[in-house]
């Protein structure tokens, strides 16, 4: 009897400890994995049992395997999903409005001192917010501006541009992106560029 006794213990134990190490306690700034969130309808939530691991309240906890960011509330509600965090002007902002989208990929603002989402997510795509203001669309696309997409242009659509308080201050028509010429940097490798002229004058 004592035998089993003592394994129960640590069984109990070693499901504790792998529990802790899935969903730690958010003041260790450690990814939490996806298993420790419920989701009913279309409310996501922390699971019961690892509410207590909330350190402090709004706060934001980054998942393990989908490498979503996301904001829960003292009672381990999500109540901002999927925040930009990987921008040059992400998470913090300087003008202390992030990003984020929802699950059809619409995206809105929200405030990163309160966690209030000021502009709900109803853009195609959103811009960062810089000197106070930023621009947004519907209806549009954006694809990327290089190769290794460190910016993307609106094309399409009807843009906005909105405050920091979430007002929209200026509508404007998108119209078609215009083609760029490329500079012999950016030129494909298939093109080659021209030989320097090694003449020194006529002979």
């Amino acid at each position: 009897m004592p035998s089993r006794l003592v394994a129960a213990f640590l069984l109990c134990c070693a499901t504790h400890g792998a529990a802790a190490d899935l969903c730690p306690r958010t003041d260790r700034n450690a990814e939490w994995s996806a298993r420790c969130f419920q989701t009913t309808g279309a409310a996501r939530k922390v699971k019961a049992r690892f509410v207590n691991r909330l350190r402090s309240a709004p706060t934001t906890i980054l998942i393990a395997e989908t490498r979503e960011m996301v904001a829960v509330d003292v009672h381990g509600r999500v109540i901002v999903p999927d925040i930009a965090y990987t921008g040059d002007f992400d998470m913090p902002n300087p003008d202390g409005i992030e990003r984020f989208w929802s699950a059809d990929r619409r995206c809105g603002y929200f405030a990163r001192k309160t966690f209030h989402i000021i502009v709900p997510a109803r853009f195609d795509h959103c811009e960062a917010f810089a000197d106070g203001m930023a621009e947004a669309c519907v209806d549009c696309a954006a694809p990327c501006m290089d190769a290794d997409c460190h910016g993307r242009t609106m094309v399409g659509g009807e843009g906005v541009e909105l405050d920091v308080a979430g007002r929209i201050r200026r509508r404007f028509p998108i119209g078609a992106a215009r083609p760029r010429q490329a500079t012999p940097f950016e030129m494909p490798h298939s093109t080659p560029l021209p030989e320097p002229s090694t003449s020194t004058g006529a002979r």
